[in-house]
């Protein structure tokens, strides 16, 4: 029994540090990729499709990716689907034509996933992500990087041009396109990110200390 005391000793350190239910039913951290702040739209999908304004943004988007999928779809069937059925031919047999199509769906699905999340998306996920800001009443946190028509019929057409955002992300972009080091610079653009944040913040506390206004354009009438 004596001997058995340090393994004891050990489980009961490794269950301390495991999250308890309660925990996670209380903070329910897992949620918040689905979740939206608003209690009346608790998933993302749901909150985004219950708000009409939002469409424009996506239907902006669809046709792209309609194109982008058909041209690489083709393209992937034209040149890489017999050479797989060739390949697959010798450990599957005539199950090789069948499981041939739909490694070369899967092999589009993935091509169109990331040429899509490079070039197309970027920009509608922020919009996306600002005009849900606005409608849930924290326009203030947008003012410091973009332009707001605040007097604008909906969240989406109060939405202007980006101030810094775009030339930090010309510059990031550079950055990914190293040879060997983008996968690097993947990760440390998020510290960069963060610290362009935390700067922002930090200057719109010191301005509200001073009992200025933040800094940031809000063209109500003059964009309108």
């Amino acid at each position: 029994m004596a001997q058995s005391a340090p393994h004891d000793h050990d489980d009961g350190e490794r269950q301390a540090l495991l999250p308890h239910p309660r925990e996670l039913i209380i903070s329910a951290s897992f949620i918040y990729p689905l979740k939206a702040y608003s209690p009346a739209h608790a998933i993302g999908f749901v909150y985004f499709f219950s708000h009409p304004f939002l469409y424009p943004l996506l239907r902006a988007r669809l046709a792209p990716v309609v194109v982008l999928s058909i041209v690489v779809l083709g393209l992937l069937f034209a040149f890489a689907y017999l050479p797989q059925v060739a390949l697959l031919t010798i450990f599957h047999g005539p199950l090789a034509w069948v499981n041939a199509a739909f490694l070369v769906l899967g092999e589009g699905a993935a091509i169109v996933a990331l040429l899509f999340e490079a070039f197309f998306v970027d920009e509608t996920l922020v919009d996306v992500f600002d005009a849900t800001l606005i409608n849930e009443g924290h326009l203030a946190l947008l003012l410091p990087a973009r332009e707001i028509h605040s007097s604008a019929a909906d969240p989406v057409k109060q939405l202007g041009k980006h101030l810094t955002s775009a030339q930090f992300g010309t510059v990031a972009l550079i950055f990914q396109l190293v040879p060997v080091l983008s996968m690097l610079f993947l990760i440390t653009t998020a510290a960069g990110a963060a610290m362009w944040a935390a700067d922002l913040e930090n200057q719109r506390r010191k301005e509200l200390a001073e009992g200025q206004q933040p800094v940031g354009p809000s063209h109500s009438d003059s964009h309108v």
